[in-house]
């Protein structure tokens, strides 16, 4: 919740030159979804708009496809469009892998970590810098990187995440990213 909290406000600061506003006196969970996951979703401009609980089903990754692109994404937006096109080119793969400017940043759903010698790097120019990734570097369990796509041969397997995800749960060899 820390990390929701602070790259809400600090979004909203930003945007909006607004006050902080504490989620945990905004969001209420009832009993009813437990003990599944629950994705909530805040639509917001300097004041909270509306707020939606649904359950979450974590889709199956086995493959991604690289995409370079320009996209800025650095807060969350409400219009996804840009990257749902970027999404929509993965031809037979479940998902994508953004390369900005030849570095590596995300994918479509989550951040990513790659594996080099028992160490997990995260691209130090993600598009989103994740509330997990936050957490994750604050906890030292990764470490920031800059990675080049065309370094990503050099490292044994990649880790997609996010608040939703954890860390762990989906990861890949590095041949199951595919130009």
């Amino acid at each position: 919740m820390h990390y929701h909290n602070k790259r809400f406000n600090d979004t909203r600061k930003i945007h909006f030159d607004s006050n902080p506003i504490d989620l945990k006196d905004e969001l209420t969970l009832s009993p009813l979804f437990l003990p599944t996951v629950i994705k909530c979703r805040i639509v917001y401009d300097n004041n909270i708009q509306h707020i939606s609980y649904t359950n979450y089903k974590i889709k199956e990754i086995n493959s991604l496809k690289i995409i370079s692109s320009n996209i800025d994404y650095q807060y969350k937006y409400l219009n996804r469009s840009k990257l749902n096109d970027l999404f929509n080119r993965r031809q037979k793969h479940d998902d994508i892998l953004i390369i900005k400017d030849g570095m590596v940043t995300d994918s479509y759903y989550c951040n990513v970590s790659f594996l080099k010698d028992g160490m997990w790097y995260t691209p130090a120019t993600p598009l989103l810098k994740g509330t997990m990734r936050s957490k994750l570097l604050e906890e030292k369990l990764i470490i920031e990187k800059s990675i080049l796509a065309k370094e990503m041969h050099e490292f044994e397997k990649i880790c997609l995440f996010n608040a939703m995800i954890d860390f762990g749960k989906i990861t890949l060899n590095i041949d199951q990213i595919f130009a």
